[in-house]
């Protein structure tokens, strides 16, 4: 008798192979909300650089007047000491890759001084040894940037994207710019699926869904299309 009744407690092949097919089903649901949450983490953690390098932007024209008119070339070079220790020696000669300038979707190597991808980070050589590597992007710099704008309190500081998610260290966007072609197309990519982040002159950070970067302030000029343009993918 109790032999009897340990084989009839045991486990059968079909019982067996049913708990692991219902153990594979439970993974297969659940996988894509477990990777559209660590996607939505990545894109926290994207929206938190951006906020540091705005701050710093910040308090770069703090320290100058309320003017941004950088001695150096490159604008990471220039906001570097205000988020972290300025490096000894020629500011050209800096190597810059701190976590800060990359966003975390953007973990593919950069190997050549050239644009970026969505997933890509761009690499900026400033000497034969200095070098940034990045994943953000400015607007066109002092250029385009009215001076009068980047004041500290001038009204409308939050609506004038400064650093935003980009395959470029700069951009000149225009309302005519689609998603493969012109500044605009730097920054609405497959990065974060179909949004974008951006941060602006007070500090603040918005994450945009990508038709909506057509109908932000880029220019004092700038008028958003109508219909915005739709995601290609």
């Amino acid at each position: 008798m109790p032999t009897s009744r340990r084989c009839r407690s045991a486990f059968t092949l079909v019982e067996l192979l049913i708990v692991i097919a219902i153990i594979a089903l439970l993974i297969a649901m659940l996988f894509p909300a477990l990777s559209a949450a660590r996607r939505q983490a990545r894109v926290v953690a994207c929206a938190s650089n951006l906020h540091q390098l705005s701050l710093a932007f910040r308090m770069y024209v703090e320290s100058n007047q309320g003017h941004y008119n950088p001695v150096v070339p490159y604008w990471p070079t220039a906001l570097r000491p205000y988020w972290d220790k300025s490096l000894k020696g020629n500011p050209v000669d800096w190597v810059l890759t701190d976590g800060v300038l990359r966003c975390p979707e953007a973990r593919d190597k950069a190997t050549t001084s050239t644009a970026g991808g969505a997933f890509e980070p761009w690499r900026s050589n400033t000497s034969t040894i200095g070098y940034t590597i990045g994943s953000y992007g400015m607007l066109g710099e002092q250029q385009v940037i009215p001076i009068s704008l980047l004041k500290v309190g001038a009204k409308g500081s939050n609506l004038r994207p400064v650093i935003f998610d980009s395959t470029t260290e700069n951009i000149s966007p225009a309302p005519t710019n689609t998603y493969t072609s012109g500044g605009l197309s730097c920054v609405a990519t497959k990065r974060h699926l179909r949004v974008a982040n951006v941060a602006y002159v007070d500090g603040s950070v918005q994450t945009y869904r990508l038709p909506e970067l057509w109908g932000l302030k880029w220019t004092s000029t700038w008028i958003a299309p109508n219909p915005l343009p739709r995601v290609p993918w």
